[in-house]
């Protein structure tokens, strides 16, 4: 089991020293905790140092630097130098764990909310769950403390399993009496309903965009119907990439080409082949339209936007791609042919529009400040 446990992540590995080290402090089995916790940190070591860095060097020029780079000297660091960081400076460490403070907190709320704050107060819970827990505190990144990506998975199963244990060692020390109470009971349920409550009104990664707005101020809805209209107006140009081409797309486009041997992410344009080989993709498709609808509230695809236009005008001015369809604000271009000249005016129109957009919102965001700055003023002369 431990083994299939090790299988499904890189990081499981964290998930099961928690696990060794609750069976040593419990002392159920604490010969066997001290073997799946050697097992499991020789695991990680041998993993992230000399297994990743057969496939790239990511891991400790990108991955570890972004993540934990302020226990590090230098632009690179491996697993050890960073876990020899935060013991030889634990005071770094503990206010890594509690920044930010408030979004520490909320972190542990909202994972402790569903079980009715339970894990607070459960030792096997902090056993369990403490090394994961660890892992995500002393990173650094505003995603770490998202509660709705992968990374939260990784204590989910500690929480619920002290939890677990908490109640049955309370239903052991007191005889005659339901457990939990009545009360107990209507207020769990009040967790569980906030919980489900919280989790559609944040709309984790847009996924009821068909019922929720993505945003309130400036207002961004876009219902299910526009959605599969422009769905089906893509597909055309999805259908025209062969089989076997590499490709490169926008995020949202990705999942419907993951079968290709080579995709990347727009603009990221070249990939290793199976021989070694650098090259470029052979095709490139971007939803425009998407980008277009979402930039006026969120700041990543506004950043995407402002990347993608002038690479696509790079790359058909140059020649090395041409412009070979263009349908409902989605571009398709392929590698060594000329533009189609429909698909060019479709592209061109939607580039001015884009223009005349920014410019616009250029204007909206100079009257808001000028209006503050007045509010500003008169609140001084008051």
């Amino acid at each position: 089991l431990v083994v299939l446990i090790l299988a499904v992540r890189e990081d499981a590995g964290v998930v099961l020293f928690g696990v060794g080290f609750y069976l040593i402090l419990s002392k159920r089995y604490p010969k066997i905790g001290l073997a799946i916790c050697t097992f499991s940190f020789v695991y990680m070591v041998a993993l992230t140092n000399l297994i990743m860095p057969l496939f790239s060097e990511d891991i400790s020029q990108r991955f570890m630097m972004e993540r934990f780079g302020q226990y590090a000297e230098g632009d690179e660091a491996s697993t050890l130098e960073i876990i020899w960081g935060m013991i030889s400076n634990p005071w770094r460490l503990i206010a890594e764990i509690f920044t930010p403070f408030f979004g520490t907190i909320k972190y542990l709320l909202g994972q402790w909310l569903p079980l009715a704050f339970v894990p607070a107060v459960a030792p096997a819970s902090w056993m369990i769950a403490g090394f994961p827990l660890l892992k995500l505190f002393s990173a650094q990144g505003l995603s770490v403390l998202s509660i709705t990506i992968r990374y939260a998975m990784t204590v989910v199963p500690g929480l619920f399993y002290g939890a677990i244990l908490w109640w049955g060692k309370r239903e052991s020390e007191v005889e005659n009496s339901p457990l939990p109470s009545g009360k107990f009971r209507r207020f769990w349920v009040i967790c569980i309903c906030l919980s489900l409550f919280f989790t559609f009104t944040s709309n984790p990664n847009r996924t009821f965009y068909f019922l929720v707005p993505d945003s309130v101020k400036p207002w961004v809805y876009v219902p299910a119907h526009q959605q599969w209209q422009h769905v089906g107006k893509m597909r055309p140009l999805l259908g025209k990439i062969p089989d076997d081409a590499s490709v490169a797309a926008t995020t949202y486009i990705i999942p419907h080409l993951s079968s290709r041997r080579a995709i990347l992410r727009f603009p990221r344009m070249q990939f290793r082949n199976d021989a070694r080989e650098v090259e470029k993709v052979e095709y490139i498709i971007v939803d425009m339209w998407r980008l277009n609808r979402y930039r006026v509230a969120f700041k990543s695809d506004r950043q995407r936007l402002e990347k993608i236009v002038p690479r696509i005008e790079e790359l058909y001015n140059s020649g090395e791609y041409g412009i070979t369809d263009f349908a409902d604000g989605v571009v398709l271009m392929e590698k060594g042919v000329v533009s189609d000249l429909d698909a060019l005016d479709g592209w061109e129109n939607l580039r001015m529009k884009k223009e005349s957009g920014d410019r616009s919102q250029e204007s909206e965001e100079g009257d808001r400040r000028q209006e503050s700055g007045v509010r500003i003023g008169k609140k001084e002369l008051e």
